[in-house]
């Protein structure tokens, strides 16, 4: 072995274009190495890269979880209800969900209606409805997995023609379905507008909640409620979705009008709504992820979580995985602990702050040794890849959507996830 060592060294030192070869052996033997624990390597380059890594910037759903969504708990009437598989947390006292209060069916018919997933139908044999296939996005799937055993989304989006509809999209942060009621006098009565979405900017859309039976106003004090259900929610890692309806009147909106969704400003109200409620779902974390950002940190890899999720949530799930061990500053200060000016230990910063970011806020930020970006946009992952490489760091994106694919390109390296990744993540 001296000896072929030796050799090497001889033959580069008189033959340095003998170095490409060596260096290209080198590389592919490690990219067979790494194809045996399942990493397929698209460019021999990256082999190299990836020794120098010291920052890697992960995607959270499907890649840190398992994008197996589940709905855990159920708000309607401004109560928090739970299922029969809702983890169960010291100090719980809810109720069961009650499938024949008309505000959970108010609920029902929003979930049923309002989402685009659907059931293959090569698992209609399947009798467990959690182990049917889906074809959709993961929440929906979530959604109507919980919706289907009460009355089969089939048959009741059958009865309820839709009219207009407005997709999920990343700036929005909810989506929107016109349906006609069901019924044998259905031209007669109301069409009704939902919407499921984010639960601030769904708030911001209404202007009374669905309670004792009645559209209540939303004053301070109702909004402070519900906002205090969603952060009691989020703080447990769920996702929550909040859902409102508005019903528009044959009189404005007759038989065949025509609703305009793709218009800059729709021919329909997207404002003062009624809040109905919120379902939370719950997405576990990956198994092996946890024991891997331990080793990323013994190797001197500091692992930043970036997502679209709730900041409480996002920082849940970054506490469950040891991505974050230390308090924010905020948490200092709620608790009343004294915060040091230089404070630098965890951070979790919200994507409408980095709208407005500056050269010395990005500096102060990505000074923090622990790091949860929540709410972010697809931009905004790619202008944190940026700035972390202004600061010389090496980074690595992880991620397996479509909106991680413009932060997946400007990384030093992109690491797609193959089972969940969509091709353009790829």
């Amino acid at each position: 072995v001296e000896a072929v060592v030796f050799m090497i060294g001889i033959v580069v030192a008189n033959v340095p274009v003998g170095l490409h070869p060596q260096m290209t052996v080198a590389l592919t033997l490690t990219a067979q190495r790494m194809l045996k624990l399942g990493v397929l390597v698209s460019n021999l380059e990256i082999i190299e890269t990836l020794g120098a890594v010291d920052i890697i910037c992960s995607d959270k759903t499907g890649t840190l979880t398992c994008n197996r969504m589940t709905v855990s708990h159920v708000v309607y009437d401004m109560k928090i209800t739970v299922t029969p598989i809702t983890p169960n947390m010291e100090g719980d006292n809810f109720q069961t969900v009650d499938k024949k209060d008309p505000h959970f069916q108010a609920l029902q018919r929003i979930a049923t209606l309002n989402t685009d997933a659907v059931f293959l139908p090569s698992s209609d044999a399947e009798p467990d409805v959690l182990k049917k296939e889906t074809k959709g996005d993961a929440s929906e799937s979530a959604i109507i997995k919980f919706v289907e055993p009460l009355r089969p989304i089939k048959d009741y989006r059958a009865a309820c023609t839709r009219l207009a509809s407005i997709p999920f999209n990343s700036s929005n942060k909810w989506m929107l379905a016109i349906h006609e009621q069901e019924g044998p006098d259905k031209h007669e009565l109301p069409v009704i507008l939902m919407v499921m979405g984010a639960p601030e900017r769904v708030m911001n859309m209404c202007s009374s909640a669905l309670a004792n039976g009645k559209a209540v106003e939303m004053t301070p004090d109702v909004r402070e409620k519900l906002e205090f259900i969603n952060e009691t929610l989020a703080r447990r890692g769920e996702r929550v979705l909040a859902f409102a309806h508005l019903e528009l009147s044959r009189k404005d909106f007759p038989v065949g009008y025509v609703f305009d969704a793709e218009a800059e400003v729709p021919n329909f109200p997207v404002k003062g709504l009624t809040l109905v409620g919120f379902l939370s779902l719950i997405d576990p974390p990956r198994m092996t992820v946890k024991p891997a950002i331990a080793q990323c940190n013994t190797a001197g890899i500091k692992v930043f979580m970036v997502t679209g999720d709730h900041p409480i949530t996002a920082h849940a799930i970054a506490k469950s995985l040891n991505i974050i061990t230390k308090p924010t500053a905020a948490e200092l200060a709620y608790d009343g602990l004294p915060v040091p000016q230089d404070y630098c230990e965890a951070i979790v910063v919200h994507g409408t702050e980095m709208q407005t970011f500056t050269e010395a806020d990005w500096t102060r930020v990505l000074r923090h040794k622990e790091i949860v970006f929540a709410r972010t946009m697809p931009q905004q992952k790619q202008d944190i890849v940026r700035e972390l490489n202004k600061l010389g760091n090496v980074v690595a994106m992880t991620g397996d959507g479509v909106n991680d694919a413009p932060a997946l390109k400007a990384a030093d390296i992109g690491v797609a996830m193959g089972i969940t990744g969509t091709e353009v993540s790829k």
